[in-house]
């Protein structure tokens, strides 16, 4: 019998665009999932400060929706949880990647960069 989580977190790494909204705020939009085999259960995402999905979760977490569909991965889900923002330094080392450091002139440190933590809660 497979193990279905364990089935998607592992396909969950290799996963580089997703869509993703809060619940009842309008539209999803492209984002690059990033997940850390340290921080298990969360899937991570790199924004600006100004961004709908920033502004939604400034004052605290928030239904959201999360929409894989990766040919290569052979993934493919529509996953409810919740969206909140992060202040963990460590998490956001282990998921900054050079796409994220090109958006931003002052790489990690930027004051403008904003890290959002997806917890999943069913698929």
């Amino acid at each position: 019998m497979k193990d279905l989580k364990a089935e998607f977190w592992d396909r969950m790494e290799d996963v580089r665009t997703g869509m993703l909204g809060l619940k009842g705020k309008g539209r999803l939009v492209a984002m690059s999932p990033r997940v850390d085999d340290d921080i298990p259960g969360k899937i991570w995402f790199i924004t600006a400060q100004g961004t709908d999905l920033a502004q939604g979760v400034a004052a605290g977490p928030c239904e959201a929706q999360l929409v894989i569909a990766d040919n290569d991965q052979g993934l493919y889900a529509d996953i409810d949880g919740t969206l909140a923002l992060s202040a963990d330094r460590e998490a956001l080392d282990e998921v900054w990647s050079f796409v994220a450091d090109s958006w931003f002139e002052g790489g990690k440190a930027d004051p403008d960069v904003r890290l959002l933590c997806f917890t999943p809660r069913e698929a």
